[in-house]
């Protein structure tokens, strides 16, 4: 079926489009701070999605399939949001008046 459309169709049209200027940020940040910086929340992202997935794994079992990932999911989303992916409460740290 592929090769018949294949025949039917006509060539892609060729247009030539002049690119761009290279993209070349600007940061007052040097490298190693946003390297740095990149890291740290790299590493949190993995911790969030391992959290998650320690989670499921204590709430579905190992042997949940599909469906029963989908009905969790729908299940918190009907009592307002996923708990299981709420981030934790800022702490608040405040300075004595002076």
């Amino acid at each position: 079926m592929g090769w018949v459309l294949w025949k039917m169709l006509p060539p892609p049209v060729r247009i030539r489009v002049p690119a761009g200027a290279a993209f070349i940020p600007q940061s007052t940040q040097p490298v190693e701070a946003i390297v740095a910086d990149f890291d740290r929340l790299q590493e949190e992202q993995l911790s969030w999605v391992a959290r998650v997935r320690a989670r499921d794994a204590r709430v579905l079992g190992p042997g949940a399939g599909k469906a029963a990932r989908q009905s969790l999911i729908h299940t918190l989303a009907s009592r307002g949001g996923n708990t299981a992916l709420s981030a934790p409460p800022a702490t608040v740290t405040t300075s004595p008046a002076g």
